[in-house]
């Protein structure tokens, strides 16, 4: 019944804003500069015939800007900081209006030196931060490379994170990548920079995006492709550290009148390795533990994507990608027995671990964008299948040794395999709405996922044979609706409130008997999830935003499933079936002075926090790390960023941030309050050997102060990394050579529980040698000018 009237009442208000909006006219188009790029900071003011103002708005990243109004003869006026602003008379009639504009540059002489205004390089909006990528695209390599610049996003050899949010998500052209972290690095990796034409991030997600995690989004706008083109891009990659990883790319674009079609491919064949050292102190024993690895791995991936203009109005398209990532490795452990008692080595575990993975992601989609009216009504609909294949065979051997008698007992060992599958569809309907004084946004959204784990284990002398089996479904749907307004040049806002319904279901099986019945554990929740910006520029110097929202962590299949893993003989991990989602409240004040310094100052509070605990079992020797709800948490943070580039042969941008945690745990197995203060730096730096910029190089720092989270300390990290860059045959060649992680520290901490104490120092991180080679062919297609040529190159 509830499901009914949610319904109905969005059925109702979409048709009431169709009617209203109905009585107005709209004046649209675009502002270009006087080389036909788009300016997507521009102001489009609104007056009398008198001058005097009426309404204003905007342009979006696309340089477009819309405006309702009655019919009449009014003033235009177009400022944007860096151009000449203009001034002129249009006339609106009851079908409205689609005008274009223009600016030229503004330059002026100063004794004798002439200064030319530019573009900003980062824009601050009511939801959202807007950097401008073409400004460092000279001295990067690729996307990943470009997006170490972005305010506020901190980028490391495994991972990618915003200041201030517990995690990340990552969108394309406005299209979520649902892929692992390692898979999306290597995706990143695929984009040359100059493809990268803006990157926004939102550490406030807006409604029309999924409540689900704490976690800030980038959105990642590709740069449309060149009407009538055709280009490749060849890359090659070459990496040593001890091991030699080769990597190559292509890219192929073409777009020819209605048609636009673009494939990539990538592969990376190599080794890595890591080190792994524990130290853990129990009450009669302490146990030191090291383990090595080695991996052989083989990934790659492809993607394709086709648009086609239908009408000038109409466009439909398809993507498609797959991936593959082969990892062989073998681990092997050594783990010393310490008795306190008589002040010696006890025993001494030695243990192998080969084991043989593979991964296999497909996506398939298709999408429909339209143009309904002269009004700028927009709908976007699409579809989306994503299928993700996890197949791993492990197995493990140890022996025991006695280093007095040396003698060898103590046998132990298991064959495992672990056959995961994720079979999940989406589908989104969204209205973009423009009323006479503000804009209506609506929408509703689909997910429904599906996942299969099974976990084998056998041949285990001192265990039996397992075989578990694991269904997980969650299915969620949403509606939402955003309103957003523009009161003039200097204050905006925008609402949104999102409802997302939620079910799920587990059914396990947990014997060694393949046909006992399955057990089945489901929830259902229903939940609101409003959010709130303003917008603020008093000055084109100076752009403040302010943001309130809240977000729900739903558990993964992970989290939730019940079996044990092995780890070895005295390492276990599970998850917990009755795990509940957690929720976040966050408010967010931003400040950016001139394009380039940055201030972010943020809070947040999460309550039923799900995270891993310990337990440890004393006179077994075992610890079993498993998934509760144990944490409320307290986080306040300000965060600092500035780009400098007033020299010619030198940009450098830096980024700090100090963070305040305090949590509080339920768990008995952990310590009950924890108070953390932190401090991270970053500096990129990057020069100019020419004054064509084609000889350029970097060197990237970074440093992390020691934490103290919930359940882990940690020390301090840092990292340093140099390279070059040389472009010639007017830069459609490129070499570049780098030197990463020369200097690095290794990940060293302790593991706070009232049981035992660990301390860890791993090395995951190495000196590693990069070499890099890009060739670019591109060509201009000649052929018959259509009607709507000069539409599609303003589109």
């Amino acid at each position: 019944m509830r499901k009914s009237r949610i319904l109905f009442v969005f059925t109702i208000l979409t048709l009431v804003v169709s009617h209203v909006h109905a009585q107005t006219a709209l004046l649209h188009g675009t502002v270009l500069d006087k080389d036909e790029r788009v300016i997507d900071y521009a102001n489009v003011l609104l007056l009398s015939r008198d001058s005097a103002f009426i309404k204003g708005t905007m342009v979006d990243q696309q340089g477009q800007y819309s405006i309702s109004i009655e019919p009449g003869k009014y003033l235009v006026q177009v400022k944007a900081m860096g151009f000449k602003a203009i001034l002129q008379p249009v006339e609106i009639s009851s079908g409205g209006l689609e005008q274009t504009f223009r600016l030229s540059m503004s330059d002026f002489s100063l004794k004798e030196i002439v200064v030319t205004s530019k573009t900003p390089l980062v824009k601050r909006e009511a939801d959202k931060l807007i950097f401008d990528a073409s400004q460092v695209a000279p001295a990067s390599h690729d996307a990943l490379d470009i997006l170490k610049n972005v305010p506020g996003v901190v980028v490391t050899n495994d991972d990618i994170k915003i200041l201030g949010q517990q995690g990340v998500k990552v969108l394309i052209n406005g299209k979520e990548q649902k892929l692992g972290i390692q898979e999306f690095l290597i995706l990143l990796k695929s984009y040359q920079a100059e493809q990268v034409d803006k990157i926004e991030v939102m550490t406030t997600p807006p409604s029309r995006f999924d409540a689900e995690g704490s976690a800030g989004l980038i959105n990642i706008k590709l740069k449309k492709n060149k009407i009538d083109y055709m280009s490749t891009t060849l890359n090659y990659g070459y990496q040593y550290d001890k091991y030699h990883t080769n990597t190559a790319n292509i890219n192929f674009i073409y777009n020819r009148n209605r048609l636009n079609f673009s494939l990539n491919g990538y592969g990376a064949f190599g080794k890595s390795r890591y080190k792994e050292t524990n130290q853990e102190e129990y009450e009669m024993y302490n146990r030191q533990s090291t383990s090595h690895s080695i991996s052989k791995n083989n990934n790659y991936n492809f993607r394709g994507n086709i648009d086609y203009q239908l009408t000038p109005n109409t466009t439909i398209g398809a993507l498609g990608t797959y991936s593959r990532n082969k990892n062989n490795t073998n681990l092997d452990g050594t783990s010393k027995f310490y008795s306190k008692t008589e002040q010696q080595i006890d025993s001494i575990l030695l243990s192998k671990n080969p084991g043989h993975v593979t991964t296999d992601n497909y996506r398939l989609g298709t999408y429909l964008d339209a143009t309904l009216d002269t009004l700028g009504r927009k709908v976007h609909f699409d579809v989306d299948y994503l299928r993700s294949t996890y197949d791993a065979e492990k197995t493990f051997s140890s022996t025991t040794h006695n280093p007095l008698t040396n003698h060898t007992s103590g046998n132990y060992g298991f064959n495992n395999d672990n056959d995961r599958s994720i079979n999940a569809v989406t589908s989104a309907l969204d209205f973009i709405l423009p009323f006479k004084h503000y804009t209506v946004n609506l929408g509703a959204k689909l997910s429904l996922a599906k996942t299969k784990n099974k976990i084998n284990y056998y041949n285990q002398p001192a265990l039996e044979d397992q075989n578990d089996l694991f269904y997980f479904t969650e299915n969620v749907y949403s509606l939402y609706a955003e309103l957003s307004k523009t009161f003039s040049p200097k204050l905006s806002f925008k609402s949104g409130l999102r409802l997302e319904h939620t079910y799920t279901k587990g059914k396990n099986r947990d014997t060694a008997h393949n046909h006992s019945p399955l057990k089945e554990t489901s929830d259902t929740y229903t939940r609101l999830f409003p959010v709130l910006y303003l917008g603020y520029n008093p000055h084109e110097d100076h752009q403040f935003n302010l943001s309130l929202s809240s977000r729900i962590s739903r558990p993964s299949f992970r989290n939730i499933n019940p079996f044990v893993l092995y780890t070895n003989k005295y390492s276990t991990v599970s998850g917990k079936p009755d795990l509940k989602p957690a929720y976040t409240y966050k408010v967010n004040l931003g400040y950016t002075l001139q394009g380039n310094f940055n201030l972010d100052l943020f809070y947040s509070y999460s309550t039923d926090d799900f995270t891993q605990v310990q337990k440890a079992d004393v006179a077994h020797k075992t610890l079993h790390t498993f998934w509760d709800n144990v944490l409320d948490s307290h986080i306040i943070g300000i965060n600092n960023s500035y780009f400098f580039d007033k020299i010619d042969w030198m940009q450098l941008f830096l980024i700090h941030g100090i963070t305040y945690e305090t949590s509080k745990s339920k768990s008995l197995y952990t310590i009950p309050t924890r108070k953390s203060l932190s401090y991270i730096a970053m500096m990129n730096t990057s020069f100019f050997f020419n004054q064509a910029k084609t000889f350029t190089g970097w060197m990237n720092a970074s440093y992390s102060s020691p934490q103290n989270l919930a359940t882990t300390d940690t020390k301090a990290t840092y990292n340093l990394d140099l390279g070059a860059q040389y472009a010639l045959l007017d830069r459609k060649l490129k070499i570049a050579l780098s030197l990463n992680s020369i200097l690095s520290s290794h990940i060293r901490g302790n593991v706070n529980s009232p049981d035992f104490k660990m301390s860890f120092d791993n090395t995951y991180s190495y000196p590693t040698l990069n070499l890099s080679i890009t060739y670019i062919l591109g060509a201009k297609l000649s052929g018959k000018r259509y009607s709507n040529t000069e539409i599609q190159e303003r589109m």
